[in-house]
């Protein structure tokens, strides 16, 4: 990403809990990365190189992939309320019940594709170039 002129802040990275489990198995990294001491100490990541570390559930991710490091304006991802109810003095409650459905998506513009980064695990892309011939 340095080397596409991708800033360094504001570069959030997602990790399966397998991969964050190497990254603080690797000696590496918790003898000399950003935050070594609360490694040590408690297991906290944080950050890695100014990037925020966020340790996602694997079924987030498609399958084989370790993790995705995005620059946060390089993802746009609309919200939208698509229902809203009020409710006035339901029962257990005095006052206004709110209610609402949101859904959202995620899309990359062309011109920013460079500022996200997908780490495939390599087994996984061997298997399926062998399953598509």
């Amino acid at each position: 990403m340095v080397d596409k002129k991708v800033p360094i802040n504001d570069r959030v990275v997602f990790v399966t809990p397998l991969y964050y489990t190497y990254l603080k198995l690797d000696k590496r990294f918790t003898s000399y990365g950003d935050k070594a001491q609360k490694i040590a100490t408690n297991g906290a990541v944080g950050k890695i190189d100014n990037t925020e570390v966020v340790v996602a559930p694997t079924d987030y991710f498609p399958e084989g992939v370790n993790y995705i490091i995005i620059y946060k304006t390089a993802l746009l991802s609309p919200l939208k309320l698509s229902e809203y109810l009020q409710h006035e003095n339901p029962p257990g409650l005095s006052g206004w019940l709110c209610e609402g459905r949101i859904y959202f998506d995620a899309f990359v513009l062309k011109n920013k594709k460079d500022g996200i980064f997908v780490s495939v695990n390599s087994s996984y892309v061997a298997d399926e170039a062998v399953t598509d011939e």
